[in-house]
């Protein structure tokens, strides 16, 4: 069985995998400001609501996520987040729901310069993502099962480690039931985890610092070692 890269399966069911999780937009609604860039936006499950009161824009190297978001009314753009700058300055520029993770240390620091490029001089970077995960390397873990009608999927993934820890291969396993059909697909998922002294690192030798950090949705503070999250408020050094 062949693997494919997860987004030539999830580009598919985006919406029916992500589009139901609205616990970071109250989160949004009371730490951003002014007008707001959201990186990697997908097909806008955080812009079209913020919309609603914030001047907001999105970008996304995937086409046919950027059409999706469209159609629902949201102001987005096709470009890698790498690379693309926009001839507009922004108060607000999110980095949301572990899309970070997808880049190495070296990524991670172009894509903050290059947000710096169309970040207001006082404004902030949003970045949510993981604390490394304890994960047992080549045991099945249970990922999630999300069904409606007549679609319903179930979600399962390996881990696998670079020698070095750096580099988090996951091998999705997808079971999915369309239309009275089954069929079983699999993925690779690369990320690359950081501990809070390389975000630290990372941070400084882009040119922005940490003005906030909190381990969930409600604010509450950060506890290495406990916390679920890592949510990270950056603006520019002085």
């Amino acid at each position: 069985m062949q693997r494919k890269n997860i987004y030539e399966i999830e580009e598919n069911y985006y919406d029916f995998l992500y589009g139901d999780f609205r616990g970071d937009i109250d989160f949004y609604l009371k730490t951003c400001r002014g007008n707001i860039l959201e990186l990697m936006c997908g097909t806008g499950r955080i812009t079209v609501p913020l919309s609603e009161i914030f001047e907001i824009e999105g970008i996304d190297i995937n086409e046919r996520m950027i059409d999706e978001a469209s159609k629902k009314g949201a102001r987005c753009y096709v470009g890698d987040v790498r690379s693309t700058v926009l001839n507009k300055k922004y108060d607000t520029v999110i980095i949301p729901l572990n899309s970070i993770l997808l880049f190495d240390s070296f990524e991670k620091e172009n894509i903050l310069k290059n947000s710096d490029k169309m970040l207001n001089d006082d404004g902030i970077i949003i970045i949510d993502t993981l604390p490394p995960p304890e994960l047992e390397e080549f045991i099945m873990y249970f990922g999630d099962h999300k069904y409606s009608e007549n679609l319903d999927i179930w979600r399962f993934f390996i881990p696998e480690y670079s020698r070095d820890m750096k580099r988090l291969k996951l091998i999705y396993i997808y079971d999915i039931f369309e239309n009275g059909n089954y069929r079983r697909e699999s993925a690779d998922l690369i990320l690359f985890p950081e501990d809070l002294d390389s975000y630290r690192q990372i941070f400084k030798d882009s040119g922005f610092e940490i003005k906030n950090l909190y381990g969930d949705y409600d604010l509450s503070g950060y506890v290495d070692g406990e916390s679920s999250k890592m949510i990270f408020i950056l603006e520019k050094e002085l």
